[in-house]
């Protein structure tokens, strides 16, 4: 008995960016094979990248990320939305918003020492995100 097995590989060039990016550099990277970008448009408690979202916009798809601030006084759900205004009202087109989770170097935004009350937290990120 003989077998075959055939493996499709597809694979797409692109990248996470974290700071601002001006229209000329995602020009200079489609130009050199990137299809898409994912930016960050959420960091701490502030909008982070709406003029990459912008300058994106040249890309086949473009995904943006939201790096949350775990604090008690801040509802998840409520900075989620507030990143989905801002990224309306300045017009940005994406595809997914991504939830960015690991250790915040804020200390102001550093996770809790209680597990249960990040996965309460992160469960609000995915209740702020069925928009």
């Amino acid at each position: 008995m003989v077998f075959i097995v055939v493996i499709v590989v597809s694979a797409e060039r692109g990248g996470d960016v974290v700071d601002l990016v001006d229209v000329k550099t995602f020009q200079c990277a489609v130009k050199n094979g990137w299809t898409f970008a994912i930016v960050r448009s959420y960091h701490g408690l502030k909008r982070a990248a709406e003029p990459s979202e912008r300058a994106s916009r040249g890309m086949q798809q473009t995904d943006v990320y939201h790096f949350p601030c775990y604090q008690q006084f801040s509802l998840p759900s409520a900075q989620v939305s507030a990143d989905y205004t801002a990224l309306q009202n300045a017009g940005a087109t994406f595809g997914t918003m991504w939830f960015d989770i690991e250790t915040n170097p804020d200390s102001n935004c550093a996770w809790n020492e209680v597990q249960s009350l990040n996965c309460e937290f992160l469960n609000g990120l995915i209740e702020g995100g069925k928009l």
